[in-house]
């Protein structure tokens, strides 16, 4: 059977544009910044800084339409998937903010002044932690929402799987944002910027940068979940 894009019409196509030119804007500016402006290239990765903040609004935002999701699908099983990831993005949110640790001025616990690498409380920056299974929650989100798209179309029966318990399917535009951060990163912003800027010559935490562009793509690929459900191929049930 032929494929069809499934774009509701209260998403318009424009979205994906948004979300994509947004992505672009982030990489542009700061490889522009890392060059020519040693104090805004710092302010901009710095904790707390706005390009944390933009990653910490997509996931709170992610966690929302997922769980609007939840709401809006009750009664299918879909169900559990929405609401576990509407879970999943609120822990991640919270930890982002370390609990609203430095919102409330808590101070931090001894436990977590020994163990953590920023020294707050949170478990993500606790350092075996942090080195290893964010890289593989990362990596494994990074498989989910590009590489699956490519098997449920090659493979029949995957998709069949998927169809039958209701998980959803990531879309090619999720894919293409997914795609395009990993290329930005690492073929435009390392590359420029390890060449021109200021890159790995002054302390900053750079992957927040690569870490935004994969939570903006995971909010749009919430916001295409709330609307479509869990497949954006016309005639899915019947291909399966």
């Amino acid at each position: 059977m032929a494929f069809h894009y499934n774009y509701p019409s209260k998403i318009p196509k424009s979205a994906f544009a948004f979300f994509l030119l947004l992505i672009v804007i982030c990489y542009s500016l700061m490889t522009y910044v890392s060059i020519k402006n040693r104090e805004l290239y710092i302010l901009l990765l710095q904790e707390d800084g706005p390009l944390e903040n933009i990653a910490t609004v997509s996931v709170l935002l992610a966690a929302l339409f997922f769980f609007a999701a939840y709401l809006r699908h009750r009664g299918t099983r879909v169900n559990p998937f929405y609401l576990l990831f509407s879970i999943a993005l609120l822990f991640l949110f919270l930890e982002e903010i370390s609990w609203g640790q430095r919102i409330f001025g808590i101070e931090t616990p001894a436990l977590f002044e020994d163990l953590n690498a920023q020294k707050e409380i949170n478990l993500h920056n606790y350092s075996p932690i942090y080195k290893h299974i964010n890289k593989i929650a990362y990596a494994g989100l990074q498989f989910y929402l590009v590489a699956i798209v490519l098997l449920t179309l090659i493979f029949k029966k995957l998709y069949s799987i998927f169809l039958k318990f209701q998980i959803p399917i990531p879309s090619p535009a999720t894919a293409l944002l997914m795609c395009a951060n990993y290329f930005l990163y690492y073929d435009l912003f390392l590359s420029m910027a390890s060449r021109f800027g200021y890159h790995g010559k002054v302390t900053v935490n750079y992957v927040e940068l690569y870490e935004a562009g994969i939570e903006l793509s995971l909010l749009f690929f919430s916001i295409e979940c709330f609307y479509r459900g869990i497949t954006w191929i016309n005639g899915g049930e019947e291909y399966s």
